[in-house]
């Protein structure tokens, strides 16, 4: 049997379903700020290749 969520997990988990849901519709922002070190990220990779 599963007991019920309460308050602490519902206040832990509200923030988490919002940016899940956020990123989910909306993605560009976030991975907007991961081009630069994504780039930089291939650049180490194709030198070691």
């Amino acid at each position: 049997e599963l007991e019920e969520i309460n308050g602490r997990e519902i206040f832990c988990l509200t923030p988490l379903a919002i940016m899940s849901l956020l990123f989910g519709v909306y993605p560009m922002p976030v991975l907007n700020l991961m081009n630069a070190s994504l780039v930089k990220l291939v650049d180490v990779v194709k030198m070691v290749m």
